[in-house]
């Protein structure tokens, strides 16, 4: 799917904020961090796209900020980032806390891998709309975690992304999150039209005819991609 102007949930709180053409919605973005990888490759190419003159965006990284930090800020978008002091720092959702009220955030839009601090953190700055979107099944190895992350959503959360109907099926059935809450939003990518490009040159190149099929899969090498399924 080509990116455009990106699709806004349905959400009461949201619609209120839109209805009043005269203020900025402030939005918050919250990730685990901003190293090189597709969600926050599919963040960063978003946010070119949102409309300035309706909302102000800025981006909270909880694990320092990442080769992709200085590409936000290029484009004019904040970027913050929010440590733990160590693994037992469990005042971090404190500091959260603090940072989305003094930016006066109306939208905090947490990603997978921030299941906790970043809901709690925008109920206690008193943020009236909070959307979380899951890539993935992170947390499947973990019973705790997701079951904290049914109950948050449960109670607090708006609204909760999935990028694929499967996703949004694990979600419901297997994590128990309410089914009015979840809806389904693709990945989006932006392709480039490269005139220069033609695949019969790059076919030869790698010694193989024009009828072969080339495929493959961009992606870490980690165990959650799969990447032994493919071959």
């Amino acid at each position: 799917r080509g990116l455009g102007p990106p699709r806004l949930p349905v959400v009461d709180g949201l619609n209120n904020l839109m209805a009043d053409n005269t203020k900025k919605i402030n939005v918050m973005h919250i990730l685990p961090g901003l190293g090189v990888g597709g969600m926050e490759t599919v963040l960063v190419k978003m946010l070119a796209l949102f409309d300035r003159e309706r909302f102000v965006t800025s981006v909270c990284s909880l694990w320092g900020k990442g080769e992709l930090s200085n590409e936000l800020e290029k484009a004019g978008i904040n970027v913050f980032i929010c440590n733990k002091a160590n693994r037992f720092d469990f005042l971090r959702v404190f500091r959260l806390a603090r940072l989305l009220k003094d930016k006066k955030i109306n939208v905090v839009h947490s990603y997978s891998g921030v299941y906790r601090d970043g809901v709690l953190a925008a109920k206690l700055a008193g943020v009236p709309v909070i959307i979380h979107t899951d890539q993935g099944r992170f947390y499947g190895r973990s019973h705790f975690t997701g079951f904290y992350h049914k109950v948050l959503s449960n109670c607090f959360r708006d609204k909760v992304i999935a990028v694929s109907e499967d996703l949004k099926k694990y979600l419901i059935d297997e994590i128990k999150i309410n089914p009015a809450k979840v809806i389904v939003i693709p990945n989006g990518v932006k392709i480039e039209n490269n005139p220069d490009f033609n695949k019969g040159n790059y076919k030869e190149k790698l010694g193989l005819s024009k009828d072969e099929l080339i495929f493959g899969i961009v992606a870490r090498l980690v165990p959650v991609k799969n990447h032994k399924l493919l071959l």
